[in-house]
């Protein structure tokens, strides 16, 4: 499978204010205003670069009402959730 194109990236970090540092310096653009809390168990911020910078607040619960981290920097279940939404089942 070639890809073609990349839409944007979810990146789930410890720190969001050092994360905003550290890509805003790689990637350039700027960002959104921080989004989420509690509800969504997580802070946001949108760089325009193509990137969701995500900081958890509470380890291995649901994040945003569907994917769920087992440890930090675990990607595998948040893969086939992507996938489900962008079905749009």
């Amino acid at each position: 499978m070639k890809v073609e194109a990349i839409d944007h990236l979810h990146i789930f970090v410890p720190n969001l204010e050092k994360a905003k540092e550290l890509f805003g310096a790689l990637m350039g653009g700027g960002f959104t205003d921080t989004y989420g809390g509690d509800r969504w168990n997580s802070w946001n911020v949108y760089n325009f670069s193509g990137a969701e910078l995500t900081e958890p607040i509470r380890a291995a619960e649901p994040l945003g009402g569907g994917a769920h981290l087992q440890t930090n920097g675990d990607l595998w279940n948040i893969i086939p959730y992507q996938r489900h939404r962008r079905q749009g089942c």
